[in-house]
């Protein structure tokens, strides 16, 4: 979200789904999330609220950072793909690294700009580019397209 950052735990009844099949998959629109903090990225730890439960517009959020067991999908369903370097724009911060493309897939000219999906990128640079200028490293970070502004490919 813009404004808040939220920590917590996305559970769901099932069998175990990578985050991102899972954060596709909500179609109610919104994430539940349970043993909360939320607080004010700009005033760190010191603003955090400790929440049983909270409930967030799933179009709110611009990128979740998974922490934890974010789960291993089903090896029966990998499809090949290849690593792009890119950078992906959402309000108020720059996400650079790896997104996987069909290897037959022209990265310019690749549709991901207005999918409403959420798209991962792996060896992840997070720069936030307005009052929040923290710059974070991240194995993985799932993006809201929604959300998303640009998207380059780098040459």
């Amino acid at each position: 979200m813009e404004s808040h950052r939220v920590v917590g735990d996305l559970r769901t009844a099932g069998a175990p789904r990578r985050l991102v099949d899972l954060l596709n998959s909500i179609d109610t629109g919104v994430l539940n999330l349970r043993h909360c903090r939320l607080d004010d990225p700009l005033a760190g730890d010191a603003s955090a609220e400790p929440l049983e439960a909270v409930q967030i517009a799933r179009d709110s959020v611009l990128f979740v950072m998974p922490r934890g067991d974010s789960g291993r999908g089903d090896p029966f369903e990998v499809v090949r793909k290849k690593p792009v370097p890119a950078t992906i724009v959402v309000p108020g911060y720059a996400i650079s690294g790896n997104v996987f493309l069909l290897p037959d897939a022209d990265p310019p000219t690749f549709p991901l700009i207005g999918n409403h999906h959420f798209f991962p990128l792996t060896e992840v640079t997070i720069v936030g580019t307005g009052a929040d200028t923290a710059i974070r490293r991240e194995p993985l970070v799932v993006v809201n397209m929604t959300r998303a502004v640009a998207y380059g490919p780098k040459a």
